[in-house]
């Protein structure tokens, strides 16, 4: 895969952090279910619109942001 380096994921973690930070991942907590995955997906098209990434790779470092 081109353009796949540890740099560059690290720079699309980054934009994760920030997005989520944004968000506020203690309201997430406190969402229903329902309502929570329509505030991720959300979050994960605004991932990639900043950094230009499939939906897999912005679902997978949203989760991960959320995690941290």
């Amino acid at each position: 895969m081109s353009g796949s380096t540890r740099a560059r994921s690290l720079e699309i973690q980054a934009t994760a952090m920030q997005v989520v930070a944004r968000m506020g991942v203690s309201a997430l907590d406190k969402m229903a279910t329902p309502a929570a995955r329509l505030v991720m997906i959300g979050l994960y098209k605004q991932l990639q619109s900043e950094e230009t990434v499939a939906r897999d790779t912005a679902r997978r470092h949203i989760a991960r942001a959320c995690r941290r």
